[in-house]
């Protein structure tokens, strides 16, 4: 066989079903073999950032390998931003770059590049192929470090003459290691004496207590203490039930915020989190002086990396977990617990109370919390949603409070990221609605995806919150307090003139699309777009800056 071949073989080894990319010269040979089999399946993105971000999402939703294929330099630079996304999400995602043929590389041809050095910043691993032989071994060392904690993205360059190479090849599976690794013994009992002992215990969860599978591990520790659990700032998901008592939702990433919530604590407990990533600079340190910290993550860069923990636990987070919980059952405290959990769940009444009152709104546009409660109403039990409502989506997870849904958010902050991967959390799990929740401005970045959705009968519901505005600029430009707040005037923010249309957009690109200004009719409209066969989109009017609040009043 050739290397091409002998690609798509390892790759069908590896379980892999989806190839998402936006196909040059350099990706013909892999076309033809997949011409002539069953499988792996091409998913198109007409673009390499949409195909990317796809990726992505698979990977993220499914824990399976993602593989994005990249044409060359320049359809590797335009995945960039979201390739930064997934590193940051920690999905497993294998990048296959095309490259130039080798045997004239030294004259630098049209489109060729440094692609390693262009995507190592970004990823775990990164190699580019020179010898045919090398080929299966460099496939399954990729597979095997993208998939092994902590997941995040590797990259491999595949020169032209590499997968036309004729050979015999080994094209065995790749190497798959045991995750469920314990943090030191020692460790563990003095993290359980240390909680057990504290006064106010806080939780922590990050993502990789989704991706471990530890969820019912962790709410088991926090049950024991009673301890109030915040998920981690810019989190991809919650890492623990939104709907139980002692979840208390998102940790502010910005210091003043996290500060506040954190010098409540006595110990803080971060599990799978980044300790603590903020949005931007501030004198403020987020983690006050005084709290004790205890860190579990299976990542040892992300141990002590910006604080000295008092214990440090370095090992898969639902083997930990379910050690520490041993330890802590004959310390537990049973009415301390409760005491802690009925004062976790009346904060929860009050941020829903807050919420709702902003919800019940009728204005015209729309209340953001207004469609955000009703995306929760709405949706059935098995939907799964995709966040990238950057400033409109603020209540969501308040929301969440009363239903447990399948949530993923974005973590990176590159926008784009939130229409193509719902498109690749389809492929994922094709028998569930999908409903992606997004930023008018951020739409805009990947709105091609919308075609590979309508070509593959997505069951995807895209819900633009239309402000007409990039509102979270135009916010942070009001609050800087100069001249534009003084006079109005906000250069470089503005989507009005001319007014996007997202529903013949939509429409251009094959998705069925409704356009949604009075919020009573908010709820029918979700309701059928989230049952439609294929995908459809809601593009609904919500309201958008402070100053309209103001004129609004």
């Amino acid at each position: 066989m050739n290397g091409t071949e002998a690609l798509v073989e390892v790759l069908a080894a590896a379980g892999v079903r989806y190839l998402f990319g936006n196909p040059g010269h350099t990706e013909l040979p892999l076309l033809d073999v997949l011409a002539g089999r069953e499988g792996p399946q091409y998913v198109l993105g007409l673009n390499e950032a949409v195909a990317m971000a796809m990726a992505d999402g698979y990977a993220m939703a499914s824990g399976r390998l993602g593989v994005f294929c990249a044409h060359i330099t320049p359809g590797l630079g335009n995945a960039l931003g979201m390739l930064y996304d997934a590193s940051r999400t920690g999905a497993p995602v294998l990048v296959l770059a095309g490259q130039q043929d080798g045997r004239f590389a030294f004259t630098e041809p049209a489109l060729w590049g440094d692609l390693v050095a262009l995507a190592r910043p970004l990823v775990k691993w990164a190699y580019q192929v020179e010898r045919p032989d090398d080929l299966p071994r460099a496939l399954r060392r990729a597979i095997k470090v993208a998939t092994t904690p902590p997941a995040g993205p590797v990259a491999l360059a595949l020169p032209s003459d590499v997968l036309r190479a004729e050979g015999t090849f080994d094209v065995g599976p790749p190497a798959v290691l045991p995750a469920r690794v314990r943090a030191d013994a020692g460790a563990v009992a003095r993290a359980g004496e240390l909680l057990a002992a504290a006064d106010a215990p806080l939780i922590v969860a990050g993502d990789e207590v989704g991706r471990a599978d530890a969820q019912a591990a962790l709410v088991a520790v926090a049950e024991l203490l009673g301890a109030p659990v915040y998920s981690e700032p810019s989190s991809n998901t919650p890492g623990f039930p939104t709907d139980h008592a002692l979840y208390q939702g998102a940790l502010g990433r910005v210091q003043k915020a996290a500060h506040a919530t954190l010098a409540q604590a006595d110990v803080i407990f971060a599990v799978g989190a980044s300790v603590f990533t903020m949005a931007t600079w501030a004198e403020l340190d987020p983690l006050p002086p005084g709290p004790a910290l205890v860190q579990l993550n299976a990542d040892p860069w992300e141990l002590g990396k910006n604080y000295v923990p008092t214990v440090a636990l370095w090992g898969d987070p639902r083997a930990t977990l379910e050690e520490l919980a041993t330890h802590l059952r004959p310390r537990a405290d049973v009415e301390r617990a409760r005491r802690r959990t009925a004062l976790a769940a009346g904060r929860r009444a009050d941020a829903l109370a807050a919420a709702d009152r902003e919800a019940d709104s009728d204005r015209r546009p729309i209340a953001p919390a207004r469609l955000m409660r009703a995306v929760v109403e709405a949706v059935p039990a098995e939907a799964i949603l995709v966040d990238e409502a950057n400033t409109s989506g603020l209540s969501l997870r308040t929301f969440l409070f009363r239903r447990n849904l399948t949530y993923f958010g974005l973590k990176g902050g590159g926008l784009g990221w939130g229409l193509p991967a719902s498109v690749g959390v389809h492929f994922a799990a094709p028998d569930r609605p999908v409903v992606a929740l997004l930023g008018d401005g951020s739409a805009m970045y990947t709105v091609q995806a919308l075609w590979t959705a309508a070509h593959h009968r997505a069951r995807v519901a895209f819900v633009v919150c239309n402000n007409r505005q990039y509102r979270i600029v135009k916010h942070r430009l009001h609050l800087f307090g100069g001249a534009a707040a003084r006079h109005r005037r906000y250069p470089g923010v503005e989507l009005d003139a001319p007014a996007i249309d997202f529903v013949a957009l939509a429409r251009s690109l094959g998705v069925r699309a409704r356009r949604v200004e009075d919020p009573e009719a908010l709820a029918e409209t979700i309701a059928e777009a989230v049952g439609s066969e294929g995908p459809a989109l809601v593009d609904v009017a919500v309201e958008g800056s402070y100053p309209e609040r103001e004129a609004a009043r």
